[in-house]
Order: C-alpha cells, then sequence, then structure tokens
C-alpha cells in the first residue's frame, strides 16, 4: 500500500508541477529506484515485484519517449528492446542465484527469473504473431517472419523447458512449458484455422478437446506430484 501510495503521489505531483514536457516515465524511473532500494534495504520480495513492475514501464516509457512515441530506438523495436531487457532481468536472477556474499538476497533470483522469463516470452509471441513489425507492411503480410518467429519462440521455449528439467529449475520448466502450448495454439490459429475458417466447427472441436486433454494431464501430474 506503501508502494501505491507513492506512485499516487508522484503522479500527483507530475500533474500539478508539470513543465509541459510529458515525459511521466521519468517519474515512473524515479518510483522504481525508491523501490529498489527499500526492497533490498528491508529484504523484502513483494516491494521488489513492484519495483520490476515499474521498472519495466519506464523502460518501454522512456525509450517510447526519446523516440518520440515511434516504433524504433537504437535501431531496436519495442518486442526486440523488450527480448534484450527480459535477458538482462533473467540474467540478474542468476547472478543473485550464484552470489556469494549477497547469499541474503538469493531468494530475490525467483522474481528476477519470473519477468525476465515473462518479458522474452511476450516480446516472442507478439512478434510471432505480427512479425518484425513495419509501418507500411500490414501483419498477414508478414506470413514468413511470423513463422519464422514461431520457430525460434518453439526453440526458446524448448531450451527453457529442457534446462528447467535438467537443472531441476521450476520457473524454466514452467514457463517452456507453458509458452510452448500457447505457441502451438497461436501456430494453429494463425497458419492452418485461417486458411480454412470454412471447418470452423472441427477447429473447435479440436481446439476445446485438446485444452481439456491437458487439463486433465495437469491435474493429474499435479496430483502424483509429476
Amino acid at each position: 500500500m506503501g508502494c501505491i501510495a507513492l506512485t499516487g503521489l508522484s503522479f500527483s505531483l507530475g500533474a500539478n508541477f508539470s513543465t509541459g514536457s510529458d515525459d511521466w516515465p521519468a517519474l515512473v524511473g524515479v518510483d522504481a529506484v525508491i523501490f529498489m532500494a527499500l526492497a533490498y534495504l528491508l529484504d523484502n520480495r513483494p516491494v521488489l515485484i513492484y519495483a520490476c513492475v515499474n521498472l519495466f514501464i519506464w523502460f518501454g516509457g522512456q525509450t517510447g519517449y526519446i523516440s518520440g512515441w515511434g516504433a524504433y530506438w537504437l535501431g531496436m523495436n519495442y518486442p526486440v528492446r523488450f527480448i534484450v531487457a527480459g535477458m538482462i532481468s533473467a540474467g540478474i536472477g542468476i547472478a543473485h542465484a550464484r552470489a556469494g556474499q549477497l547469499k541474503r538476497f538469493s531468494h530475490f533470483n525467483r522474481v528476477y527469473l519470473h519477468f525476465g522469463a515473462l518479458v522474452v516470452n511476450l516480446a516472442l509471441w507478439f512478434f510471432a504473431l505480427f512479425g518484425y513489425f513495419e509501418e507500411d507492411i500490414l501483419w498477414y503480410e508478414n506470413t514468413g517472419e511470423r513463422l519464422g518467429f514461431s520457430l525460434l519462440w518453439a526453440a526458446v521455449s524448448g531450451i527453457s523447458l529442457y534446462l528447467g528439467l535438467r537443472r531441476d529449475n521450476g520457473i524454466l520448466r514452467s514457463y517452456g512449458l507453458v509458452f510452448l502450448i500457447i505457441n502451438g495454439y497461436t501456430f494453429y490459429f494463425q497458419f492452418i484455422a485461417a486458411n480454412s475458417a470454412e471447418f470452423w466447427f472441427l477447429h473447435a472441436l479440436l481446439i476445446g478437446g485438446t485444452l481439456i486433454a491437458l487439463g486433465f494431464k495437469f491435474e493429474k501430474m499435479k496430483k502424483f506430484g509429476a
């Protein structure tokens, strides 16, 4: 509640004392620094989660502000920026897990890994849906790019799943499995269902049936601790 109140105060001050720059991401960035410092001072994971949310909002907003809210900044569109940011976040998580002198903060590694894995997979999902964004190219004209990014996303999810199983890392295992399934359905809708809309009833039965089957499978795995 304190973090939320400080965020509200920051935006209230910004609204009342604005100089006309409209650089609202800077306010989020200042709050992110404060929350990050508090998270380590208090050794508090919920505060760190809030700090990470602010950090990623600042990153997306500030790079958008610098680029004039265009698609590109330093030659990178939004998904590429977040893939890089997500990889850095995951790297920080791994560093926390292996830190020697900072062992008391090792439990923070889960927060950074979660944010890193989530951001990378969401960015790749966006690429799989629209391709590498170009303002003068419509998404359905990017068939080759979308297919390539779907395969890249599947490879990333597969590697994450493999590492999660090999190193008994529940975070990597879960993200790899979940987004591999999401990728499969995304691929099906884009390249199969979209090109055979006349068989919509068959598609509905197939999608619904596989989802039910997956639900039973995961419930069984959970029940027996698999």
